[in-house]
């Protein structure tokens, strides 16, 4: 009995070690968070593109560019660093909606090759590379994001209407409205948590409560911010928070450097902001996606002035420029795997011991 013991003592310390391990290498600044990684770019430049992920492949769909609208659809394969050309989108356009909703892509709204905004909702199938047309919105609009919550995606604000909210029902391909955005909003930067969209402009944060539908007011971001993305941290590798990307909204374009295109990060739970490390390259116009809590900051366009030159007209260059952002306080995920390994081997440990010692009890009766 008394070597069992000692086996067991020894099993949970090492277990234990391990764990303290394992934390301490979480906390450690070897840990290369808040931080930015270049990736390979697309194959195609633009902005105003549609950027989501599904299966931890991302997705570039349209966006406008020097030769007008784009159909283009790219996959990139985040594991091997590699994009793939895909099937185009039935209808050319850009600042549309975009979301995933049961890993199918749904682009709705946005701007044509007629220069006005339009109601399509057109629905992409990563699994068979396939596109097909649902009922269009009731309100045509550009410059709005899309975003699903409970089996529901919302479209909120735009242009030429910037209070409406329509929801639309993948189930039964059917629109219908929500209660309206307090503040007009159109080009926007948004994201959700816990069942609430955040639509986040220069100067204001509005929330809106799926449950109640009812809105309500969060704090400012830090620094205003023009033609923003965002998207959100889950809380799996890194602590759950929403990220926006762009311009320092109170600098004129010929004043904007690279260190005032910023990243800030919202904390819904304390309604908090901190600047994080700045965009390695200053793009206007940005797709976002999110794949493991890491964050993919892709296309946009840079704008550029002559020296000594004032005019309105400046060269705008559009990109593919892709770069991973690592969030402040980011797990890996082979050390969360270590860890949960390690949880898993202390709960093994104690079931096994109290199970033998029931049955060395009972024996002995």
């Amino acid at each position: 009995m008394k070597k069992n013991n000692s086996v067991l003592f020894i099993l949970v310390f090492l277990v234990a070690l391990c764990i303290v391990f394992v934390s301490s290498v979480f906390s450690s600044e070897d840990i290369v968070n808040n931080s930015w990684i270049s990736k390979a770019p697309m194959q195609q430049p633009r902005s105003g593109l549609g950027v989501v992920a599904v299966n931890n492949k991302i997705y570039a769909i349209g966006g406008t560019n020097q030769e007008g609208f784009s159909a283009i659809t790219e996959e990139y394969n985040v594991a091997t660093n590699t994009w793939t050309f895909k099937s185009s989108m039935p209808t050319a356009r850009s600042a549309f909606g975009i979301a995933v909703y049961q890993n199918k892509i749904y682009c709705i709204g946005g701007y044509t090759d007629g220069f006005s905004a339009t109601g399509v909702t057109e629905v992409y199938d990563p699994a068979t590379d396939t596109w097909e047309t649902k009922s269009p919105m009731s309100n045509p609009r550009l410059n709005m994001q899309a975003n699903v919550v409970n089996d529901k995606i919302y479209l909120i604000g735009g242009n030429p209407n910037g209070t409406v909210t329509e929801v639309y029902d993948p189930a039964t391909d059917t629109w219908s409205n929500a209660i309206s955005i307090p503040v007009s909003v159109e080009s926007y930067a948004s994201a959700v948590v816990d069942n609430k969209i955040y639509v986040i402009t220069s100067n204001l944060t509005q929330i809106y409560s799926v449950e109640n539908d009812s809105w309500s007011y969060g704090t400012a971001p830090l620094s205003p911010v023009v033609l923003a993305s965002a998207g959100a941290t889950t809380g799996m590798f890194a602590s759950e928070r929403i990220y926006v990307f762009g311009a320092d909204a109170d600098l004129p374009y010929w004043q904007l450097t690279l260190r005032n295109f910023t990243t800030q990060s919202y904390n819904p739970k304390t309604n908090t902001w901190e600047i994080c490390a700045s965009m390695p390259t200053g793009r206007f116009d940005t797709g976002v996606a999110v794949v493991n809590d890491t964050l993919y900051v892709i296309g946009g366009y840079i704008t550029e002035f002559p020296r000594d030159v004032l005019t309105l007209n400046p060269t705008i260059t559009y990109c593919t420029v892709n770069e991973q952002y690592i969030p402040t306080r980011y797990i890996p995920e082979f050390l969360s795997w270590i860890l949960m390994l390690c949880v898993l081997l202390v709960i093994t440990v104690i079931t096994v011991s109290y199970k033998k010692r029931l049955w060395n009890s009972n024996r002995s009766k």
